[in-house]
């Protein structure tokens, strides 16, 4: 039975793919540009030097860039994004006949593949780099986090000095870890998230998880931490390392970032606030080609009421792909903007597809063990096997600063 199961599974990958660049408009627009598309440019920067971009279809694992006075030639690793899902032997001892057993396949295909797009999306639109998907401080007396379910409340702040978004990248079901500093502290999952989305239920998996008193607490989707995964949040960030390139000293690799100060939402202005930065950049640019950005719900409400108060606007309606992300877009100078529930609160990303890649090393893939797909969980009973699927890509940006981003608005969710 597990070896029919197996076999049935084993068409599960090219399918997650698809899956991927349809169930999400940000990774569609990208994914127009073909796979073996040659991804190199140049431009011009302070002081007469030249930088010379890359060749993605070079992009290899762990090589580092070679720099002179005129050229820099980064470079980034690619990260696997892995998902799992436990089924029951009894499961498949129940599931007799062969459409029995298709209904299981289908339903771990599902579970699975749901799974495996959900950590790539969210790892791609979070707000900073080392793929934290939630931040916890301890309130000074240490937390334990039990096997049978602890709640505690996140950090939640979008328009503080440091942001954070209490578990708006967390979902109930996601396994994470648990990290204070570089120290393990365990691996739990989420059970339960409020209506405030700041306060979750995490259920430790394996033994309690104490953390000590007034630790600063990192929560990463299981294996994920140590992995650099260049969201898009993080490319239009200003002083971090990116293809290996520190634009702290490297000020020409910079996003372009407009700070709302936590004192205002999104406006027209706002938009061409962020347009006028960019296209003041010493970049040969054509900002016309900039023709969606993303935002959230209460963002975009902001925006159809500047509008109505300032100028003639057009409310199209949406196709049927679009209907994820709202029922309308408004249209600004040009630019198209939707609401995206994954972009976080106060934020709204205005990328440049020209200079944009996703690359991937190879096709989802199960990971085996002893040749077959499903195998016992060495985490729990011998009586629930895995399937473990995993995508190896990254992200990738020729040209940073013509990639865009306004942060801090305010009149959004207030995670309250």
């Amino acid at each position: 039975m597990a070896n029919y199961l197996s076999t049935l599974l084993k068409k599960i990958p090219d399918m997650v793919e698809v899956k991927f660049k349809t169930n999400n408009r940000f990774f569609a627009d990208i994914a127009q540009k073909k796979d073996n598309e040659t991804f190199y440019v140049t431009v011009e920067y302070a002081k007469g030097g030249g930088f010379q971009g890359y060749d993605m279809d070079s992009l290899t694992d762990q090589i580092g860039y070679s720099s002179t006075p005129s050229m820099i030639q980064p470079y980034d690793s690619m990260v696997d994004i892995i998902a799992f899902q436990k089924i029951t032997k009894k499961a498949i001892e129940r599931s007799a006949s062969p459409e029995s057993i298709k209904a299981l396949a289908a339903k771990l295909y599902s579970d699975v593949s749901e799974n495996l797009v959900k950590h790539i999306k969210f790892h791609w639109y979070l707000p900073t780099t080392n793929n934290v998907l939630a931040t916890y401080t301890d309130g000074g007396s240490g937390t334990t986090i039990s096997t049978s379910g602890t709640s505690i409340t996140l950090n939640a702040s979008p328009t503080g000095s440091t942001p954070s978004y209490g578990a708006w990248f967390l979902r109930i079901g996601m396994v994470v870890d648990l990290y204070e500093g570089s120290s393990k502290k365990g691996t739990a999952i989420v059970t339960g998230i409020n209506s405030d989305r700041k306060t979750v239920t995490l259920a430790a998996i394996g033994s309690n998880i104490t953390i000590s008193a007034s630790a600063d607490v990192n929560i990463y989707a299981q294996g994920m931490y140590g992995k650099t995964v260049n969201s898009f949040g993080f490319i239009a960030s200003t002083s971090r390392t990116l293809h290996n390139i520190d634009s702290s000293s490297n000020a020409f690799w910079d996003g372009t970032v407009v700070d709302a100060g936590g004192s205002a939402n999104l406006t027209v202005q706002k938009i061409r606030d962020l347009l006028y930065e960019i296209e003041n950049l010493p970049y040969d640019v054509d900002v016309t080609k900039y023709n969606v950005a993303f935002t959230t719900r209460k963002q975009l409400e902001k925006l159809e009421a500047d509008i109505i108060d300032s100028v003639t606007y057009q409310i199209s309606s949406a196709t049927k792909k679009d209907l994820d992300y709202g029922s309308f877009y408004l249209t600004v100078d040009g630019v198209n903007v939707y609401y995206d529930p994954l972009v976080p609160p106060g934020v709204l990303y205005l990328p440049h597809f020209d200079y944009l890649e996703f690359k991937y090393a190879k096709k989802p893939e199960w990971m085996k063990l002893g040749g077959d797909i499903l195998h016992p969980d060495s985490l729990s009973t011998p009586q629930v096997l895995r399937a473990v699927l995993t995508y190896t890509g990254q992200f990738a940006c020729s040209l940073p600063p013509v990639q865009g981003k306004i942060i801090k608005m305010s009149n959004d969710f207030d995670f309250s």
